[in-house]
C-alpha cells in the first residue's frame, strides 16, 4: 500500500503549483520516493503501475535546492535521471 504524500515534505511539495498539472492528471496519485541532491518529492500513477513492466512512465516531483527555494516540477526518465518541465 503506498501513501499519497509520504513523509515531509511530501505535503508541502505535492500542493506546489508545479506540480498543478499532475494534479489534474493523476487519477490515482501516490507517493514514489523521495531523492537528494536537490531534493526532490517524487509521486506516479498508480494506473501505470503494471506487474512485468521495468518502467512506470509518468513519473513526476517536485524538486528544490534549500528548503527555502521554492519547488519547481520535474521528470524522472527511465534510467534515472531528471529533466525539468
Amino acid at each position: 500500500m503506498r501513501s499519497r504524500y509520504g513523509d515531509a515534505p511530501g505535503k508541502e511539495a505535492w500542493e506546489s503549483p508545479p506540480l498543478a498539472f499532475f494534479r489534474w492528471f493523476a487519477e490515482r496519485p501516490a507517493f514514489d520516493g523521495r531523492t537528494g541532491e536537490p531534493e526532490c518529492v517524487w509521486f506516479l500513477d498508480l494506473r501505470f503501475v503494471n506487474p512485468g513492466r521495468d518502467w512506470v512512465p509518468f513519473r513526476f516531483g517536485a524538486c528544490r535546492e534549500n528548503p527555502d527555494a521554492p519547488w519547481r516540477a520535474y521528470e524522472r526518465l527511465a534510467g534515472g535521471g531528471i529533466a525539468p518541465l
